[in-house]
């Protein structure tokens, strides 16, 4: 146990360039910061994000499944681009502090129009990396509104063509989708953003059950294999 903390903590220290330690679970949030999220939304999100990254129960999925490699994008408006935290290996409670206190920290830089596109192929293009070698890959979507239909924008990219090579790279996309200003988001959600098996979405009416919400996608992407196969398990002794 000492030996890997040492390899981590030397990882931790390396550029993102650097090869990183293989993961079984690799996990990109991709926040939204569009013009519909006002700042005192954002502080609270990335706040909230960061507490259920750090709760006791969130670690103990993160080291049941041997660690989740952690990485954030920020996205908003395609003119602005993205803020992006780079990889991380969470395998215990001093790592999942130290990138909850990175990603509460944020100072924001985007907001404008809600491009889903660009923040799902901003961590699209994390997952490419060749150097992550994680058996499961995952974005967790998290926003408050539908892509604004701007076709004409020249830097903009269209959900669809994100989603279709999240599709080819066989990544697992989920969605906390934030309803107050829509009721029929949740469901948009599901049809347009979530993909992959086990692919699920969770609704939240405002930002101030955020907390609770992603705490709960968390767990059950992160421990989803296990639930699947205590499931397995526990169908086979019926028999």
């Amino acid at each position: 146990m000492v030996f890997r903390s040492v390899l981590v903590a030397l990882w931790l220290s390396l550029p993102a360039s650097a090869e990183m330690p293989c993961a079984d679970v690799a996990l990109v949030l991709a926040i939204d910061a569009s013009g519909s999220i006002d700042p005192a939304e954002f502080s609270l999100q990335t706040a909230a994000t960061a507490r259920a990254l750090s709760d006791p129960e969130v670690v103990a999925a993160m080291q049941a499944v041997g660690g989740v490699a952690l990485a954030a994008v920020i996205w908003g408006d395609a003119a602005y681009g993205t803020q992006r935290l780079p990889w991380a290996l969470v395998d215990g409670p001093a790592q999942a502090q130290r990138f909850a206190s990175r990603l509460a920290g944020q100072t924001r830089a985007v907001a404008g129009n809600t491009d889903l596109g660009v923040g799902l192929g901003a961590a699209l293009d994390l997952l490419e990396d060749p150097a992550n070698c994680a058996s499961r890959r995952i974005v967790n979507v998290s926003g408050d509104g539908r892509e604004t239909p701007l076709f004409r924008h020249a830097q903009r990219l269209p959900l669809a063509v994100s989603r279709a090579r999240a599709e080819r790279m066989g990544v697992t996309v989920n969605g906390l989708a934030i309803t107050g200003q829509d009721a029929g988001l949740a469901g948009y959600y599901r049809d347009r953003v979530a993909l992959g098996q086990g692919s699920f979405v969770i609704e939240v009416s405002d930002t101030s059950g955020f907390a609770a919400a992603m705490k709960r996608k968390l767990l059950r992407e992160i421990g989803q294999p296990l639930q699947l196969s205590a499931l397995a398990t526990g169908h086979a002794a019926l028999r």
